[in-house]
């Protein structure tokens, strides 16, 4: 990663990025760390055909997950 940047540089995950214990230490390295304790993303899409257009994902302190973006 530049530390100028945040921006991973030819970085590669073929395999273990299943999860984000495994993209940290696949990405950064075996020793690499990572504290998340709160986060929060709203998708909003505005296809006409969807019954649903709005899905939260969070941490428990931030309300945790909800809604759905769907068509049925």
């Amino acid at each position: 990663m530049s530390a100028s940047s945040g921006r991973v540089k030819g970085a590669t995950c073929d395999s273990g990025c299943n999860t984000t214990a495994g993209f940290v230490a696949t990405v950064h390295g075996p020793a690499a760390t990572y504290d998340i304790p709160s986060f929060g993303f709203t998708y909003h899409a505005n296809e006409p055909d969807l019954v649903q257009r709005e899905w939260h994902n969070a941490s428990a302190d931030q309300g945790g997950n909800g809604g759905d973006i769907r068509s049925s």
